[in-house]
C-alpha cells in the first residue's frame, strides 16, 4: 500500500543548531517505523536543505512560501535563543512561517530549547509572552524526543480526522454519480478506488 506523505516544514532561526535539527528528523523517522500501520508518514521538511537553491535566485521568503503552501501540511517551529531575522512584513521569517500556517488552519507546533532561557533575546521573549497558542519547551533530548512524539500523535488525530472526512466526500460523490446514471466509469472506478484507499484508515 502506497503510504500518504504528510510534510511538516520544520521552521527554525539559523542559531538553532544541526544536530538538534538531526535529531528532530531522527524522531519522526522512528515515528514512522514505529507507525508502520498507519497508511501515512510523516516527512520533515527543511528550507535551507529542501529550497536554498530556489531561494538564492528569487526571494527567498517568497519561495519559501510558495513551496510550504503547495506542499507543507503542517509547521512545527524550533526556537534556541534567537527569534530571527525580519522578513517581508514580519518580525522574524520564523514566525511568518508560523503565522502563515495557523492563518491557513494548518496544524502548527512551537518548541524552545529551555537550556537558553537565560540567554534568549528579547525579542523572542516578547513574541513568547504575546504567543496566543501553546507552546512546548524541552531541557534534553529525551524531551524533545517526547514533545515530538506527542506533536506526531496530535497531527495524527487531526489527519485522521480529515481522511475520514474526505472518504464521506468520496462515498457521497460516488454514490451520486452512479444514481444519476454516468457512462463515464473510468470516472467512477477512480473515485472507488480513492474511497477504497482511505477506507483503510
Amino acid at each position: 500500500m502506497d503510504k500518504i506523505r504528510y510534510t511538516v516544514l520544520i521552521s527554525h532561526p539559523s542559531d538553532v543548531d544541526e544536530k538538534t535539527l538531526d535529531f528532530i528528523y531522527q524522531c519522526f523517522d522512528m515515528w514512522n517505523e514505529q507507525n508502520q500501520a498507519l497508511p501515512f508518514e510523516f516527512y520533515p521538511f527543511e528550507w535551507d536543505k529542501d529550497v536554498a537553491t530556489l531561494s538564492e535566485v528569487a526571494n527567498g521568503q517568497d519561495v519559501i512560501d510558495s513551496v510550504a503552501e503547495a506542499y507543507c501540511d503542517a509547521v512545527l517551529a524550533v526556537f534556541n535563543k534567537r527569534l530571527g531575522s525580519p522578513v517581508n512584513d514580519s518580525i522574524s521569517g520564523t514566525v511568518h512561517e508560523l503565522e502563515e500556517c495557523i492563518e491557513n488552519d494548518k496544524p502548527a507546533g512551537m518548541i524552545i530549547d529551555s537550556q537558553e532561557v537565560d540567554s534568549r533575546e528579547q525579542k523572542l521573549i516578547d513574541y513568547i509572552n504575546d504567543f496566543k497558542g501553546s507552546y512546548k519547551e524541552y531541557d534534553s533530548k529525551e524531551k524533545l524526543s517526547r514533545e515530538i512524539v506527542l506533536f506526531s500523535i496530535n497531527e495524527r488525530e487531526i489527519i485522521h480526522q480529515s481522511l475520514m472526512n474526505q472518504l464521506f466526500y468520496s462515498k457521497s460523490i460516488c454514490v451520486l454519480i452512479i444514481r444519476t446514471g454516468s457512462k463515464e466509469l473510468r470516472q467512477i472506478m477512480s473515485i472507488i478506488r480513492i474511497s477504497v484507499r482511505l477506507g483503510q484508515v
